[in-house]
């Protein structure tokens, strides 16, 4: 069964901009929070100091506004996975006025496996490649 980090979220009040929605900006930090929650999950015993990983792409579609009230979740979730690098896929998602989940927005970020010792890109770890390919 593949892995699914879900995370409810805490808008706020600072996430909100004059328009009154959460700022585009902060779509990327609950990203991260969602990114360490799969991290977390994973089992992995990851030495950040060692072998990590470097942000090489993020995309977002936003497709409504989050507002400050909203009751909110953020998931995350491997996508394609290659030899030095690999996606995690993201979807947020916030109560509407019926109280049904809609999502407000979808991304995709490309992590690229990194030995900080030597300061290069390396092959993702055996033990990683299993979770995100689960």
């Amino acid at each position: 069964m593949p892995l699914i980090a879900r995370l409810p979220l805490q808008i706020r009040f600072s996430d909100v901009d004059s328009l009154g929605h959460v700022n585009n900006a902060f779509y990327l930090s609950y990203f991260e929070l969602a990114r360490m929650e799969f991290f977390k999950l994973s089992g992995l015993k990851i030495n950040w100091h060692k072998i990590g990983i470097i942000i090489a792409r993020v995309e977002i579609d936003y497709l409504r506004p989050l507002l400050l009230y909203n009751s909110a979740e953020v998931i995350c979730k491997a996508g394609i996975t290659g030899n030095k690098s690999f996606e995690l896929l993201y979807e947020l998602t916030a109560q509407n006025k019926e109280d049904n989940a809609e999502i407000v927005c979808k991304g995709k970020s490309t992590q690229v496996c990194f030995d900080y010792e030597l300061n290069k890109s390396v092959l993702i770890p055996e033990d990683w490649k299993q979770v995100l390919l689960s």
